[in-house]
Protein backbone atom coordinates (compact mmCIF):
# COMPACT_ATOMS: atom_id res chain seq x y z
CA UNK A 1 0.00 0.00 0.00
CA UNK A 2 1.08 3.12 -1.50
CA UNK A 3 0.64 5.91 1.93
CA UNK A 4 1.65 10.07 1.22
CA UNK A 5 2.34 12.24 4.12
CA UNK A 6 2.14 15.95 3.26
CA UNK A 7 2.49 18.82 5.17
CA UNK A 8 2.25 23.00 4.94
CA UNK A 9 5.80 24.68 6.14
CA UNK A 10 7.02 28.05 6.09
CA UNK A 11 10.90 28.31 7.93
CA UNK A 12 10.38 25.20 9.69
CA UNK A 13 13.86 24.79 10.64
CA UNK A 14 13.18 22.57 14.42
CA UNK A 15 10.08 20.97 13.63
CA UNK A 16 10.62 19.63 9.74
CA UNK A 17 13.31 17.46 10.50
CA UNK A 18 11.03 15.83 13.08
CA UNK A 19 8.60 15.81 10.60
CA UNK A 20 10.38 14.29 8.14
CA UNK A 21 12.07 11.96 10.56
CA UNK A 22 8.79 10.88 12.12
CA UNK A 23 7.08 10.51 8.57
CA UNK A 24 10.18 8.93 6.36
CA UNK A 25 10.03 6.21 9.37
CA UNK A 26 6.72 5.57 8.71
CA UNK A 27 5.62 5.82 4.81
CA UNK A 28 9.10 6.22 3.50
CA UNK A 29 10.77 9.35 3.14
CA UNK A 30 9.80 9.19 -0.84
CA UNK A 31 6.16 9.39 0.23
CA UNK A 32 6.54 12.30 2.17
CA UNK A 33 5.43 15.77 0.71
CA UNK A 34 6.25 19.39 1.75
CA UNK A 35 4.20 21.92 0.75
CA UNK A 36 6.95 24.95 1.14
CA UNK A 37 4.88 28.89 1.54
CA UNK A 38 8.16 30.65 0.48
CA UNK A 39 10.48 30.03 3.47
CA UNK A 40 13.48 32.02 3.35
CA UNK A 41 15.83 30.11 6.32
CA UNK A 42 17.18 27.58 4.38
CA UNK A 43 14.94 24.67 5.97
CA UNK A 44 13.60 22.83 2.87
CA UNK A 45 16.52 23.02 1.24
CA UNK A 46 17.60 19.57 1.52
CA UNK A 47 15.00 17.50 2.58
CA UNK A 48 16.55 14.03 1.96
CA UNK A 49 14.61 12.17 -0.29
CA UNK A 50 10.91 14.03 0.40
CA UNK A 51 9.12 15.68 -2.06
CA UNK A 52 8.67 19.54 -2.08
CA UNK A 53 6.44 22.01 -3.57
CA UNK A 54 7.57 25.46 -3.58
CA UNK A 55 5.13 28.41 -3.48
CA UNK A 56 5.32 32.21 -3.74
CA UNK A 57 5.13 33.85 -0.03
CA UNK A 58 1.48 35.14 0.36
CA UNK A 59 -0.56 36.27 3.12
CA UNK A 60 -1.55 33.64 5.50
CA UNK A 61 -5.25 32.78 4.51
CA UNK A 62 -6.22 29.55 6.50
CA UNK A 63 -9.20 29.47 4.08
CA UNK A 64 -7.15 29.65 1.30
CA UNK A 65 -4.66 27.11 2.28
CA UNK A 66 -7.51 24.24 3.60
CA UNK A 67 -8.70 24.82 0.26
CA UNK A 68 -5.24 24.16 -1.44
CA UNK A 69 -3.82 21.17 0.76
CA UNK A 70 -7.60 20.00 -0.11
CA UNK A 71 -7.15 20.30 -3.99
CA UNK A 72 -3.66 18.50 -3.59
CA UNK A 73 -4.18 15.82 -1.89
CA UNK A 74 -7.24 14.91 -4.28
CA UNK A 75 -5.44 15.13 -6.76
CA UNK A 76 -2.47 12.70 -5.69
CA UNK A 77 -5.24 10.03 -4.42
CA UNK A 78 -4.57 8.16 -7.85
CA UNK A 79 -1.01 7.57 -7.14
CA UNK A 80 -1.24 6.62 -3.59
CA UNK A 81 -3.69 4.36 -1.61
CA UNK A 82 -3.99 6.65 1.24
CA UNK A 83 -2.97 10.65 2.06
CA UNK A 84 -1.95 11.86 5.23
CA UNK A 85 -2.16 15.51 6.24
CA UNK A 86 -0.80 16.95 9.49
CA UNK A 87 0.75 19.73 10.07
CA UNK A 88 4.98 20.17 10.46
CA UNK A 89 3.93 19.94 14.70
CA UNK A 90 1.88 17.09 14.43
CA UNK A 91 2.52 13.98 14.32
CA UNK A 92 0.15 10.95 13.91
CA UNK A 93 0.85 7.77 15.38
CA UNK A 94 -1.52 4.63 14.88
CA UNK A 95 -2.37 2.87 18.14
CA UNK A 96 0.76 0.57 19.10
CA UNK A 97 -1.40 -1.84 20.76
CA UNK A 98 -2.76 -2.62 17.06
CA UNK A 99 -1.15 -1.14 14.34
CA UNK A 100 2.96 -1.36 13.58
CA UNK A 101 2.92 1.85 11.93
CA UNK A 102 0.42 3.87 9.91
CA UNK A 103 1.05 2.08 7.03
CA UNK A 104 -0.81 -0.86 8.37
CA UNK A 105 -3.75 1.44 9.99
CA UNK A 106 -4.53 2.32 6.50
CA UNK A 107 -4.26 -0.91 5.40
CA UNK A 108 -6.90 -1.77 8.02
CA UNK A 109 -8.99 1.15 7.62
CA UNK A 110 -11.74 0.55 6.21
CA UNK A 111 -13.70 3.91 6.05
CA UNK A 112 -13.46 6.89 3.73
CA UNK A 113 -11.43 9.49 6.60
CA UNK A 114 -9.81 9.68 9.44
CA UNK A 115 -9.32 12.27 12.14
CA UNK A 116 -7.04 12.19 15.11
CA UNK A 117 -7.41 13.34 18.64
CA UNK A 118 -4.58 15.69 19.69
CA UNK A 119 -2.03 15.50 22.35
CA UNK A 120 0.25 18.19 23.51
CA UNK A 121 3.36 16.69 25.11
CA UNK A 122 5.34 18.94 26.37
CA UNK A 123 9.22 18.59 27.86
CA UNK A 124 9.76 19.86 30.83
CA UNK A 125 12.95 19.07 32.42
CA UNK A 126 11.84 19.49 36.26
CA UNK A 127 9.40 16.90 36.06
CA UNK A 128 12.11 14.07 34.07
CA UNK A 129 14.34 14.57 36.85
CA UNK A 130 11.29 13.11 39.75
CA UNK A 131 11.51 9.86 37.63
Amino acid sequence: MRVCAVTNVFNEAFNLPIWLRHYGAQVGIENCLVVDHGSNDGSTADLGGAGVIRLPRSPFNDHKRARMIAGLVGSLLPAYDAMLYSDCDELLVADPAKYANLVAFCEAFEGKAATAIGLNVIHHQRFLSVF
